[in-house]
């Protein structure tokens, strides 16, 4: 194989080592270099390879001929072909992919949220960047091995989340092939169980549950950001006289001990907690419990209530406790109708980013009205809306199916002329209408 460059009108090749070539051919020339400047006529096919030794013993030995002709037979313009993609093993932050090919070849692949559009070679090839940072792209490269198989291992990936990988490959003589794409979707983050602590005191205050979360993180040995409490479900006594709260430990990697393992261990540090937490009752035995939680739904419907020339208000009510996203786009640039986690991240169908907006409802929130601004005057949008359960992790979206769609037109805004009289009086009118000049007025735009 020779790989040829180009330098104004003359060229020159270099050998470039096959994958069964061994750096130092013998052992007379261990402490040697063998180096090549070769002679081409053009266009490349045929020449000679002048052969030389330097480093540091280039005097004491000797080749046996300084030339080598070569005369290319014929051209490589066989397209490698990918014969086999499977999805080996997928975790909440990793994925292993095999790739086997029809030769050996440079395999380059992209990883980027579902839904996100086939990216041409030569981005793949220079591993970026993607025409849309909101995609959440990443690139890799790898080289199948003799037996033209190569194991792709990608990491640092996001848990619960719908990707597609696209693998493209590349001979040596620099044909390629590819394009294809897989799904890869992530496992979920692992937050099955909870456990229960009462408190000897009512009416809890934000500060008070951060202290119970940051002394229970402690003491699990576990990082604060991962020890919840589930919101709505704490339980005061009666007169307020005890506080009843469902503790969340939440399992963002393979790393971390499962959260059933870490309500097992409560119990034990009870007596630990006590020294920090005085108003705990440990006379209630923290008992690991199953995680429920329940998808809400619109218990009204999204409504348009005004428009306006720059903003568009919606009323609406859900069932529960919830998280309500909204999207909004031109009409003019739709391409699809968005996915659930799409709406929630203010993505469109091909993961380009949008406007959008979330708002967390409590369970007794009744109708809630959701502005939409910074719209332009006299122009069609397009509007998403979806929801998802309130829970201690991330939250557990509609499915794609419940995504709500609606069209809106904002108004057009008023013509606003100046009236000048003759006896030099000057009023601002507004008017949607063509006006007609009367006599001694003279119309002057705003």
């Amino acid at each position: 194989y020779m790989g040829t460059t180009v330098n104004g009108s003359s060229t020159t090749s270099t050998p470039v080592p096959t994958d069964n070539t061994s750096e130092n051919t013998s052992s007379n020339t261990s402490n040697s270099n063998l180096s090549a400047v070769t002679s081409v006529l053009q266009p490349a096919t045929e020449g000679i390879v002048e052969l030389s030794l330097s480093g540091i013993n280039s005097g004491v030995y000797m080749l046996s001929r300084r030339s080598i002709p070569f005369k290319l037979i014929e051209e490589d313009v066989t397209i490698p072909q990918i014969t086999s993609i499977k999805l080996v093993s997928v975790s909440k932050t990793k994925a292993q992919v095999e790739v086997i090919t029809s030769e050996i070849t440079y395999v380059y692949w992209m990883l980027a949220l579902a839904g996100t559009v086939t990216p041409p070679f030569a981005e793949v090839r220079a591993g970026g960047p993607p025409p849309y940072l909101s995609t959440l792209s990443r690139y890799g490269k790898a080289m199948t091995t003799g037996d033209k198989v190569v194991l792709l291992n990608i990491t640092g990936i996001t848990a619960a989340t719908n990707y597609v990988l696209f693998i493209y490959v590349e001979d040596r003589a620099g044909n390629y092939n590819g394009g294809i794409d897989i799904p890869v979707i992530t496992k979920p983050l692992e937050a099955s169980m909870a456990f229960s602590l009462q408190f000897l005191k009512g009416n809890l205050t934000e500060n008070e549950r951060l202290v119970i979360r940051r002394y229970v993180a402690f003491y699990l040995a576990y990082p604060i950001a991962q020890i919840l409490d589930q919101k709505y479900y704490i339980d005061y006594g009666p007169n307020n006289s005890t506080a009843f709260i469902n503790i969340v430990p939440l399992a963002s990697d393979e790393s971390f001990p499962s959260p059933k393992e870490l309500a097992d261990i409560v119990p034990g540090i009870l007596s630990a907690l006590k020294s920090k937490i005085t108003y705990l009752d440990t006379s209630f035995v923290p008992v690991p419990v199953e995680l429920n939680f329940t998808l809400p739904s619109f218990s009204t419907e999204p409504t348009i209530q005004s428009a306006n020339y720059t903003w568009v208000t919606f009323t609406l009510a859900m069932s529960n406790a919830s998280w309500v996203y909204v999207m909004w786009q031109k009409n003019a640039t739709k391409k699809g109708k968005p996915s659930s986690f799409q709406v929630a991240n203010a993505l469109d169908s091909l993961n380009i980013r949008w406007n959008g907006k979330s708002v967390e409802l409590g369970p007794t929130e009744g109708n809630y009205t959701v502005n939409l601004t910074g719209l332009d005057q006299n122009t069609s949008y397009i509007v998403f809306f979806t929801a998802a359960s309130v829970q201690p992790m991330y939250p557990t979206l509609l499915p794609d199916s419940e995504v709500r769609e609606y069209n809106v037109t904002t108004a057009a805004e008023p013509v606003k002329v100046k009236i000048i009289t003759s006896s030099s009086t000057t009023t601002t009118y507004a008017a949607r209408k063509t006006i007609s000049l009367i006599n001694m007025l003279i119309f002057l735009p705003v």
